[in-house]
């Protein structure tokens, strides 16, 4: 289950492109890597520096599996009281 919310956090915290308006894309979830903007005819794009870069991609893969951690954590912790 880890692994599947490893995988999930690098498909759309990574390589996932958003639409949020007719003017705005994110690529990038929870954490923009990449903002495009419409200006005219052109999308503009806004990129974060390459060593912010990096922490955010680490954020955006690894955010599934901590929040798959606490919400397993409490069930698991009741399981094993029961038990």
């Amino acid at each position: 289950a880890i692994g599947v919310a490893l995988v999930a956090g690098v498909w759309f915290g990574v390589f996932g492109e958003f639409q949020l308006s007719e003017r705005v894309r994110v690529q990038g979830v929870p954490v923009p890597l990449v903002v495009f903007v419409l200006e005219g005819q052109n999308w503009t794009d806004f990129v974060k520096p390459l060593s912010i870069g990096y922490v955010c991609m680490a954020a955006n893969a690894l955010f599934p599996v901590g929040l798959f951690c606490l919400i397993w954590m409490p069930l698991f912790k009741r399981l094993h009281k029961t038990n």
